[in-house]
């Protein structure tokens, strides 16, 4: 018995419902009940004193799915297969209408800021090292359809790092591109920012708060650091952004020591775990072959994606109608469709024990074994964003992830909304989805070829109609590897939602560290 469930009778296959005290066992039962065949294969819901249909006929324990069955399962399928195809295709087309509207945003980017940033706070902790990052921000600023604006913020971050020779130049690129751009027009406020970068670094001018205010709204942390350069050099309001840049990068070193030294050692308790598989020390929890239903789990994520879908295109007709973004209430309802099972007549104990909502052995010790192997998992989810690195290289996709640009625009609440969908949110219902539902239903098959199944289809639909695009798939499907392998390892879902709370919270926290707060950018 597992802790939290109720006990099964003496001898009952937990697989299978209890027999009836009023209804004899069929021949099918009773061969199966003596081990002369195998499992029967039920049909939706089993029937008193039934289990489903008999296929070659009576007492072979041969069954076949009833046509309502098969019929259900087609739907699904197709269901599945439409919704993952139009989230890939409206996020593709979404992200490259933000990329659009970042093109086209006068203000510093994520990349730019991420950049100027860690040049800062690297020169002043090794002296010379920050002027190395200048041709890099040059080169991400090449295409700009900003000029003006993005040299004026290159002019900025040269005071910063460069040698008073590159400075000079810098500062002579700005004149040159002004002039220019005057000529054709630019904005009044990109001229006046240019002018006053000018005036604050050549002739050692303080901006007047309204000036200020302005640098610092167009140009965000940039704005910040040129509007105090004069300021005396104990100044507080001068050392914040200075300060802030080292604070990033000493974040993301520490961050970056910390996972390289957690793949090693998951580099060792991986080979130790493999080994205790093969050995038959280490064995899975997760009990194979039939369901309590044939296709409730498989519906149940077909339900998810429409909902899920359905509710983004209606609250975001509201909002473009309205101004209001209703979007809380999406992940407020969307949850609702796990409970599709228990509408279908799934008895509550056959759904907890199917979809893995339990505490297995213990609550602590599984959140202990989800920590473990997310840290085990660590070197495929290195493999992963390897490959996601080599496409991002090799093409002009980007995996970004919109909740950047959310965070760098939005206030407190959005950062709590950010952070609240990552942490707590996905960890729950995704894994209630996918991990549970869906791989459920998927392990129907046994075996290796089960496993291998249902853990490439459950993460491949996982990794798609997440927002970063093709370019991310290979990173988001490592990531849902070790989630299905804990799934397969425990059984219980609470280990998959503890690692992938800690995955979510350690992207989220480095997203924080390079903003350096809400508002940057």
């Amino acid at each position: 018995m597992q802790d939290g469930l109720e006990p099964d009778p003496p001898g009952h296959d937990p697989w299978l419902p209890p027999p009836r005290r009023d209804a004899p066992p069929s021949d099918a039962q009773a061969r199966y009940a003596l081990g002369l065949d195998p499992p029967p294969q039920r049909g939706p819901h089993p029937a008193p004193g039934g289990y489903g249909e008999v296929g070659a006929g009576r007492g072979t324990g041969i069954y076949v799915d009833p046509l309502s069955v098969q019929i259900r399962r087609l739907v699904a399928w197709a269901v599945i297969a439409i919704c993952t195809g139009a989230l890939f295709v409206l996020q593709a087309v979404g992200m490259q209408e933000m990329k659009s509207m970042v093109r086209d945003d006068p203000r510093p980017g994520f990349n730019a800021l991420y950049l100027a940033r860690y040049a800062v706070g690297i020169d002043q902790m090794v002296s010379g090292w920050g002027q190395q990052v200048l041709p890099e921000f040059a080169a991400l600023t090449a295409e700009s359809a900003h000029p003006l604006e993005d040299q004026t913020r290159q002019a900025i971050l040269a005071v910063e790092v460069a040698s008073p020779a590159q400075v000079t130049t810098h500062h002579d690129t700005l004149r040159t591109v002004l002039d220019e751009r005057r000529a054709s027009g630019a904005s009044d406020d990109a001229i006046a920012d240019a002018e006053l970068v000018l005036r604050i670094y050549e002739q050692q001018y303080t901006p007047t708060a309204a000036e200020r205010d302005g640098l610092v709204d167009r140009h965000g942390w940039f704005g910040e650091v040129a509007a105090t350069y004069n300021n005396p050099a104990s100044d507080p309001v001068r050392k914040a952004p200075r300060r802030s840049a080292m604070h990033m990068v000493v974040g993301l070193l520490s961050l970056y020591g910390t996972a390289i030294l957690a793949a090693i050692v998951g580099f060792v308790l991986l080979v130790v775990m493999a080994v205790l598989l093969s050995i038959g020390k280490m064995r899975t929890a997760l009990p194979t072959g039939p369901a309590s239903h044939p296709t409730a789990y498989l519906e149940t994520v077909a339900v998810f994606l429409v909902l899920f879908i359905g509710l983004q295109v209606v609250l975001g007709i509201v909002q473009f109608l309205t101004g209001i973004n209703l979007m809380l209430v999406m992940l407020l309802l969307v949850p609702i469709a796990l409970l599709w099972p228990v509408v279908v007549g799934v008895r509550w104990p056959d759904f907890r024990r199917d979809m893995g909502m339990h505490l297995g052995r213990g609550f602590f010790r599984e959140v202990g074994a989800g920590l473990a192997g997310y840290v085990a998992g660590l070197p495929v989810i290195a493999v992963g964003m390897v490959i996601t690195i080599l496409i991002t290289m090799m093409t002009d996709a980007s995996p970004d992830h919109p909740m950047q640009y959310e965070v760098m625009e939005g206030g407190i609440w959005v950062l709590v909304l950010m952070v609240g969908s990552a942490v707590v949110w996905a960890p729950l219902v995704e894994e209630s989805v996918f991990r549970a539902a869906f791989y459920r239903h998927l392990r129907q098959v046994r075996g290796v070829p089960g496993w291998l199944l249902a853990t490439v289809m459950s993460s491949f639909v996982f990794a798609t109609i997440h927002p970063q695009g093709f370019a991310g798939i290979p990173a988001l499907m490592s990531i849902a590897f070790v989630l299905a392998g804990l799934r397969e390892w425990r059984g219980s879902l609470i280990p998959c939602m503890t690692a992938h709370a800690v995955h979510n919270a350690l992207v989220t926290l480095m997203l924080l560290i390079v903003l350096g707060g809400v508002g940057h950018g």
